[in-house]
């Protein structure tokens, strides 16, 4: 190819002509030169490109190079054997080696147990087959570096050249050995948190039999405290009664006369009105508390009055009343009938009862209880209310909550009014509200079905229900 300097050596007389020609389109030279230009022009700017491409392509390279040996992560190739013919730092390092050459050409036979290398190679070998990649699988390895097992998230894919043959696979492991370690402590965390659980469940069980034994207790101590009267009054009238027939047995041995036999009748008939009186309330007492009984331990459910079922409740706790100066005032309709269980709705009137005269009522002499009763079409609303200190409002939204009170080791297990609260949302299918502030007492509203829900699903969570004739 002719260059400038070349045309430049030219006779000044060729030049002119050859430029005539070329003017004219017929100089060869002329048209030479011109794409011989055009041509340098071309390579320059290749050049330039080119220059440019490899300068890209070292920083890629050099940013490449860069990533894969101070990334965490444990980055490998492996040909279609299974030998390493690519490594990072890390990759050594975890293996034991000292540089990533010693890793260039083996396999993980050379570094592993056999039945470990050999679990691998098979994982390998049919990533190959089916050139499917393999993301994201757990698997055990051991640390060479320490010999103690560890854990690997390891994700391999086929490495394929530009015409889409595979021609080996890559690899990249992230230790999760401390994920592991955390996730077995907290399995074993949550197996102790479930045993304890099992054991607090266990005992917050317990402590509500406690609590519903303490209610039937107030029960049994109120009956025995009324007995007494009753009892004693039948056992002094008998006893003069006994006086009385002896000294008459005497007189008609000696004589009867007739004002004699007119006081000892008018005297007996006395004292057996009286006997009779008081064994009749003896009677009812140990009846209705035998009913009480029966139904607080059974949770048995019936039809019955609850003005009845109230008053027998009221009636056995008189002395706990008469002893706190507690006035009962009662409003109830004589007809409401409820088809339900007496022995838990007794349950959450005692609890109630007791809520007022420990907390409501404490350190004054005497407060007033008031129990309303109201039914509208299927559902009563029973109303229990105190005019004692009542409840502060931070301490409101937690009062329902187990074993939560303010007499904590002073006699308070927390479980009162979240026994009242469970019987009355659970068994019986109501709920339970509380309206209080301090000075102005508490009153509770109670809202029950009268007839209470089906006793399948009564029993479901009260394994301890019985059928009744309702």
């Amino acid at each position: 190819m002719m260059e400038k300097k070349d045309v430049d050596s030219f006779p000044a007389q060729a030049r002119s002509t050859t430029g005539a020609a070329a003017g004219d389109g017929a100089d060869p030279l002329q048209r030479a030169l011109q794409e011989n230009a055009s041509l340098l022009a071309r390579l320059a700017t290749e050049e330039r490109l080119r220059k440019e491409a490899e300068g890209k392509l070292s920083f890629e390279r050099l940013l490449l190079h860069t990533l894969v040996e101070h990334c965490p992560f444990r980055i490998y190739a492996k040909d279609m054997q299974s030998r390493f013919i690519f490594g990072n730092m890390e990759v050594a390092h975890f293996m034991g080696a000292e540089s990533v050459a010693q890793l260039l050409g083996k396999t993980d036979f050379d570094f592993y147990p056999p039945a470990l290398a050999a679990a691998y190679y098979a994982d390998e070998q049919a990533l190959l087959q089916s050139v499917q990649p393999l993301i994201e699988h757990e698997e055990p390895v051991i640390d060479l570096r320490n010999g103690e097992q560890a854990w690997i998230l390891t994700t391999k894919a086929p490495l394929q050249d530009q015409d889409g043959k595979t021609i080996g696979l890559l690899g990249l492991n992230v230790n999760i050995t401390e994920r592991k370690c955390m996730e077995r402590e907290l399995v074993q965390r949550n197996g102790e948190l479930t045993e304890l659980n099992r054991t607090l469940s266990h005992a917050k069980m317990q402590l509500i039999q406690s609590e519903k034994l303490a209610a039937l207790g107030y029960l049994v101590a109120g009956v025995a405290h009324e007995l007494n009267t009753p009892l004693g009054n039948s056992v002094l009238v008998a006893s003069v009664l006994a006086d009385q027939t002896y000294q008459f047995a005497s007189s008609y041995q000696t004589g009867l006369t007739r004002k004699a036999l007119e006081d000892f009748i008018e005297k007996t008939t006395e004292a057996s009105a009286i006997l009779a009186r008081n064994l009749q309330r003896a009677a009812n007492l140990v009846s209705s508390f035998k009913q009480i009984a029966v139904d607080q331990t059974s949770v048995q459910r019936r039809e019955f009055s609850l003005a009845n079922t109230i008053n027998e409740i009221l009636a056995t706790l008189a002395p706990v009343f008469r002893k706190s100066g507690v006035t009962v005032n009662i409003a109830i309709p004589p007809d409401l009938k409820m088809d339900s269980f007496p022995g838990p709705l007794g349950q959450i009137l005692v609890n109630l009862i007791n809520n007022a005269i420990v907390h409501g009522f404490e350190g004054r002499d005497g407060g007033t209880l008031t129990i309303v009763a109201e039914s509208n079409e299927d559902w009563l609303a029973l109303r229990v209310g105190d005019d004692g200190a009542g409840i502060p409002a931070a301490n409101l939204p937690r009062i329902f909550d187990p074993f939560f009170t303010t007499k904590l080791g002073v006699g308070g297990s927390g479980l009162g009014l979240s026994i009242v609260h469970n019987i009355a949302t659970g068994l019986l299918g109501g709920d339970v509200a509380v309206n209080s502030s301090p000075g102005t007492g508490t009153h509770f509203m109670l809202r029950i079905p009268l007839s209470a829900p089906s006793r399948a699903s009564a029993a479901k969570d009260h394994p301890d229900v019985v059928d009744g004739p309702g």
